[in-house]
């Protein structure tokens, strides 16, 4: 699969914001960047009070609302009813893809009879200004529901008319309507995965990651868990949620001694890294 794409084949980028203003340009600059002609970008917007929508204003190519919504998975159901291509992909406004991946995906769709693909996924942590760039390991069926902590959402790539098939976005779903999303689409067929980097998920101070939030995704996973029997699951989201009460343990623990500064509380460290950072 060597070969460029044919590029017959529409892709519809899917991007949920909301006050994101600040990443939402090179978002949509990593759409614009593909080189790949044939693609629509859509962007729901809850109704920003930052400068999003004259972001939005600035790019014509774009379909866009911005309106109050339900959250996120709300808004993707949004972009999903205005998508008219042939292949879906859901971007955050906060993340971005890398360049020139296009092609790479529709070659994919062309040359292997796939319903849904994923690839790699880089972490940048922008607190620290640091990327990360895993080593690849594919994903199936078994090792969704053995470790639901390994979607890689801005890496799917989704054949649309098998996405509404599976029942596309599940609105109910604050926190892992990706992981709900990859259980129904497993059950129809296991993934195609590709060995390369196609997006950049980032990490930054104003998401989702207080521990209130960390047990309303606890609950989420359990409720996919439970529906589809997948016990082994639930052991993962225990291990989850221990693992997580010990890390803000050593944390706190390590700024009330003062043997780390209070600016690393809150960062996605693990345990041995903060005991090294006390070592310095």
């Amino acid at each position: 699969m060597s070969q460029k794409s044919s590029g017959n084949l529409k892709i519809s980028i899917l991007t949920p914001s909301y006050n994101q203003g600040r990443y939402i340009e090179q978002n949509i600059q990593s759409v614009l960047d593909q080189e790949y002609s044939n693609f629509e970008h859509i962007v729901v917007d809850g109704g920003s009070t930052d400068n999003t929508v004259e972001v939005l204003k600035k790019y014509s190519h774009l379909k866009w609302v911005s309106e109050r919504d339900e959250g996120q998975a709300d808004a993707l159901c949004k972009g999903l009813k205005m998508a008219t291509g042939d292949i879906i992909g859901w971007i955050n406004s906060d993340d971005y893809l890398v360049n020139n991946i296009f092609h790479k995906v529709v070659e994919v769709f062309e040359n292997i009879n796939c319903n849904w693909l994923i690839g790699n996924m880089i972490t940048y942590d922008e607190r620290i200004d640091h990327e990360y760039r895993p080593n690849y390991f594919e994903i199936n069926k078994k090792k969704l529901f053995r470790d639901p902590y390994i979607v890689r959402q801005p890496s799917g790539f989704y054949k649309k008319d098998v996405l509404i098939e599976a029942g596309g976005i599940n609105p109910s779903f604050y926190m892992v309507a990706d992981y709900d999303l990859w259980v129904r689409m497993t059950l129809i067929e296991e993934p195609a995965n590709i060995d390369q980097y196609l997006s950049v998920f980032r990490m930054h101070g104003d998401q989702k990651t207080s521990m209130k939030n960390l047990m309303i995704q606890s609950k989420e996973i359990s409720s996919i868990c439970i529906r589809v029997g997948n016990y082994i699951g639930l052991i993962s989201v225990v291990k989850k949620i221990l693992s997580r009460f010990l890390r803000h343990y050593i944390k706190s623990l390590l700024v009330s001694l003062k043997f780390i500064d209070p600016i690393y509380r809150d960062m996605s460290m693990s345990s041995k890294e903060y005991v090294e950072k006390a070592r310095e």
